[in-house]
């Protein structure tokens, strides 16, 4: 990778350093490949020898953002990439101990976060994100799906084998371009279905005592997960990996869809979710029918479930090219919206944050979270379009088209964040 350039990504809010490390769970495709971001060491000076993790595992995946991408011909847009993101860092510490520390952290148990990356998508694009929840107390695994979605990915698979050892060679996956041999939601929907699997098997891994005995850097791990408190959290196709995964296995508790696809779920499935959902939706992605199929989920359980737009945010505004990217090139790709991305941001956390202390029952934090609502509501105010009647935010209740939130009532959205949801007039 070259210099031109050394981003990082925003900087978590919550009171702990990020770690990370990836995790491979077997050597054959059939196995999973997911990136942990958790909780590390609250003492800053104790960890301050650890490097920042790189963004770019490596250079192939610049090609399978290409190669999803189709703009410009690989070497053109390997060079604007290098010009524009270059070496950026994710602002999590690499293979750090799970707050291993005596004293405040050592006893604690966090609930697991299992992350869906989207169509193009991969375990790294979404570090701002799972970042943001690991400061807060949450073990984030993000998994880079080999259902043929991934941008880029690989796996090994064995080449030589005898009585002493096997030899794996190892095996890239590209995005796999859709050809119109079969029906599309078939296609999709076989797909949705490999995600749920791979969902659901690292979800087993983590939780399960034996899986991580053996691995060193896992040692401490898994005596931090709480195994009663586990959240699916999906973007786009992962939205729809969000909901196979709750329709079908009991142990997820919640979920989150952030901007989610519909098109991949069975009908089937939507009736069969019984937990709590949070949709938050960007303004320049959402059409009548896709909604229309999340009204239905929420239909189904109102009191524990909720939909909010985001104005002025696009598509990617959940991933990290919305962060790295400059306006003009940001703008080109469809990955930066109108609205400032560090807010869109903040107003993302703040709401997956505080449903998943609704929900999962978390007081620990509620007192820090209380003051950045207050910045938040401040920020609101300031923020207001130049009539001052409409604010940057709004929500979708059972109405077919958005509408916005006056001013007016501006401080009710504000006690209704603080003090738990429900519904806007």
């Amino acid at each position: 990778m070259g210099n031109s350039v050394n981003k990082t990504l925003p900087a978590p809010s919550g009171p702990y350093i990020v770690g990370a490390l990836d995790v491979i769970t077997e050597h054959t495709q059939q196995g999973c490949f997911f990136r942990l971001f958790y909780p590390s060491q609250i003492d800053e000076e104790s960890n301050s020898t650890a490097e920042y993790t790189p963004w770019v595992a490596r250079s192939k995946y610049i090609d399978g953002y290409g190669y999803f991408s189709k703009y410009f011909p690989l070497s053109v847009f390997r060079k604007i990439f290098q010009y524009t993101i270059g070496d950026a860092v994710v602002p999590a510490k690499w293979m750090q101990p799970c707050c291993s520390l005596e004293g405040t952290c050592s006893d604690a148990k966090y609930p697991l976060i299992i992350f869906s990356h989207g169509l193009g998508g991969n375990r790294l694009v979404y570090s701002a994100v799972c970042s943001e929840l690991a400061s807060h107390g949450y073990i984030v695994a993000a998994i880079e799906h080999r259902d043929g979605s991934a941008s880029y990915t690989y796996y090994h698979e064995l080449s030589e084998s005898s009585d002493e050892n096997e030899i794996y060679k190892e095996k890239d996956l590209f995005y796999e371009t859709y050809e119109p041999k079969a029906d599309v939601f078939e296609y999709r929907n076989s797909q949705l279905k490999k995600r749920v699997e791979e969902c659901i098997k690292v979800k087993n891994y983590l939780i399960t005592k034996d899986t991580l005995e053996h691995l060193t850097e896992l040692q401490n791990l898994k005596s931090h997960i709480d195994p009663t408190r586990i959240v699916a959290v999906g973007h786009s196709f992962g939205g729809a990996s969000v909901i196979g995964s709750l329709a079908l296995d009991s142990d997820f508790s919640a979920g989150i869809v952030l901007d989610g696809w519909m098109f991949p779920v069975d009908k089937e499935a939507e009736d069969e979710v019984q937990q709590p959902l949070l949709f938050v939706n960007n303004e320049k992605f959402q059409w009548k029918e896709n909604v229309e199929r999340m009204q239905n989920v929420i239909s189904k359980f109102p009191s524990g479930r909720m939909m909010y737009t985001i104005k002025g945010s696009v598509h990617q505004s959940h991933a990290d090219f919305t962060h790295l990217a400059d306006p003009w090139l940001g703008g080109f790709f469809k990955v930066r919206g109108s609205i400032d991305p560090q807010l869109c941001h903040e107003i993302n956390s703040k709401m997956c944050l505080h449903f998943l202390q609704k929900y999962l029952g978390i007081n620990l934090l509620l007192s820090s979270v209380k003051v950045l609502l207050k910045n938040y509501y401040r920020t609101f105010y300031k923020r207001a379009d130049r009539n001052r009647h409409t604010c940057k935010i709004w929500r979708m209740g059972n109405q077919r088209q958005p509408t916005f939130i006056n001013i007016a009532f501006i401080r009710k959205l504000y006690n209704v964040l603080l003090f738990g949801f429900a519904e806007v007039d």
